[in-house]
């Protein structure tokens, strides 16, 4: 049995892979919520550490704290995996160009919306140069479960609003394509690291197929009854600016056996099977 400890417990996240870890019998966990009161867990020897820390007030301080102290215990404890979620904003504003994405940083011209890719890559730099560490960074680009917040302003919480609430969904012309992964394929991205004797890399997300906001707007109409309009200069929350593809097409994670059970569509209809 395989000892395993998940900080940032109780996010959206953490508690999709809590279900999939206490279904099967093969592993012990240590839940850790509320994490900034609570260190003491940390202390111990875990086969893996899974870090689901989610801070967006302050993209570097917290992220930095909690990745560090994780660092300590792996350096104690050298044959603990960690595993830490990055998310696909590394690649910046590279998504004008999807097969073959990269991240620009202007320096002299850094805007709030960059605080939190830059963080991502700076975190992730440091993990490589800890080569000696197994250390796995999963990029999360869209994921999706019954567990969503739906106070937050993400496209699928609005959708979902308003379903449950009968009223119309303004939305903009724009159709942006965007991939959700299921619980259960990222539970299985991450029992492939967790196979892995040495490892210290990073693996992209992915379900076997993204979809599009158009396609998405049909399928909860034709399911839900879902009521739209189209409203020119509808303002949007995007805390880390505008992409119109956000899925990546890099299959690395298909070297170490990963493979899809879920597309983006099929995991939106099973999950909302227990929301609504």
């Amino acid at each position: 049995m395989k000892k395993v400890c998940i900080l940032g417990s109780s996010s959206y996240v953490a508690k999709g892979l809590i279900r999939n870890f206490e279904r099967n019998k093969n592993y012990d966990l240590t839940l850790l919520s509320r994490i900034h009161n609570n260190l003491n867990g940390i202390d111990n020897k875990y086969d893996v550490i899974i870090n689901c820390i989610y801070d967006h007030s302050n993209p570097f301080f917290i992220s930095e704290k909690y990745d560090n102290i994780i660092i300590e215990n792996l350096i104690r404890y050298p044959d603990t995996l960690y595993i830490f979620f990055s998310s696909g904003a590394v690649y910046g504003k590279g998504f004008k160009n999807i097969k073959n994405p990269f991240t620009t940083i202007d320096m002299n011209n850094i805007q709030s919306e960059d605080y939190y890719y830059i963080n991502k890559i700076y975190t992730e730099a440091k993990h490589r140069s800890l080569s000696d560490l197994n250390i796995v960074d999963i990029r999360l680009f869209g994921y999706f479960s019954r567990d969503i917040d739906l106070n937050s302003h993400y496209l699928l919480a609005n959708i979902i609003n308003s379903i449950k609430n009968n009223t119309v969904l303004k939305t903009d012309h724009e159709n942006i394509f965007r991939d959700y992964i299921h619980p259960d394929d990222l539970f299985a991205l991450l029992e492939c690291c967790i196979k892995q004797e040495k490892i210290n890399t990073y693996y992209d997300s992915y379900s076997s197929n993204f979809i599009s906001k158009a396609d998405l707007f049909d399928i909860f109409t034709e399911k839900y009854n879902l009521k739209y309009e189209f409203t020119a200069n509808l303002e949007t929350v995007d805390t880390t600016g505008f992409k119109k593809f956000y899925f990546s097409t890099n299959k690395k994670a298909g070297d170490i056996g990963y493979i899809p059970k879920f597309s983006s569509e099929r995991t939106i209809l099973e999950e909302m099977s227990f929301i609504l």
